[in-house]
């Protein structure tokens, strides 16, 4: 094993900890004030585990119910598929499962927990909008990183902490969600570009969204998780880079 699959695979196991961590200290308090002093911190345990493991294990079916995405097979979108088995083989990944947002909103997500294929969904906005060059830009945008544990880290990160956000606890899970997201929007796009070979085709998908409504109704822990900005600028969550920023970027490649 690389160090770099070292170092991924302890990031991952730091979030599961943290999270059993989280489940457990209420358990434990309650256990402790119902004076069950020799089960209280075995009882913790057991149920932080347990509901991590369940919820780990369940992480993609959900991102897929909070963002509303309906999957769909080869046949219900041939030109998606086509693109995503072609971009997935240049990338060395599996071929992703394939899921449909029903919004005007143009944009796109890639999730998965690293138990399966890289779960890839894209509104029918963006299938309207987007010409093949640009929706194979996106697809790469999405699929590059995927050979990577960092799509596996943040959408752990998102679907575990994001229900924890809440009060004096929001800017500690904002933080431990967002990480390095900012910087890994970038490293998408990038990933994506040696995927499909073509950075114009990605410049012009950034073109594309600027002239779009992006905006969808999800949960803002999930925000990083897109091609573009889902929520307000404003939003804690908010990780993405300005779109000319992106674009600049790219012409430099």
């Amino acid at each position: 094993m690389s160090e770099s699959e070292r170092t991924s695979d302890a990031s991952l196991l730091r979030l599961v900890a943290i999270h059993a961590a989280l489940v457990a200290a209420p358990v434990l308090a309650v256990a402790l004030a119902l004076r069950l002093w020799l089960l209280a911190l075995p009882l913790a345990i057991v149920v932080g585990v347990v509901v991590t493991a369940v919820r780990v294990r369940g992480v993609d079916d959900r991102v897929a119910r909070a963002v509303g995405a309906t999957e769909i097979g080869p046949d219900d979108q041939p030109r998606l598929a086509g693109l995503a088995e072609s971009v997935a083989m240049a990338s060395g990944v599996a071929s992703p499962r394939l899921f449909v947002i029903t919004s005007s909103s143009v944009n796109a997500l890639s999730w998965g927990a690293g138990n399966g294929p890289t779960c890839l969904a894209v509104t029918t906005g963006m299938l309207d909008a987007a010409d093949p060059i640009i929706l194979e830009a996106v697809v790469g945008h999405h699929l590059g990183p995927a050979r990577t544990s960092s799509l596996a880290e943040t959408t752990l990160a998102a679907s575990l902490f994001g229900p924890f956000a809440k009060g004096p606890l929001t800017g500690p899970v904002v933080s431990l969600i967002q990480g390095d997201d900012e910087r890994s929007v970038v490293h998408a796009d990038l990933e994506g570009v040696r995927a499909t070979q073509y950075p114009p085709g990605l410049v012009r998908a950034l073109h594309t969204v600027r002239s779009y409504p992006t905006d969808l109704d999800v949960p803002p822990a999930l925000a990083g998780l897109f091609f573009a900005a889902p929520v307000a600028d404003d939003d804690p969550f908010a990780v993405h880079p300005p779109l000319d920023d992106r674009i600049d970027l790219l012409r430099e490649v």
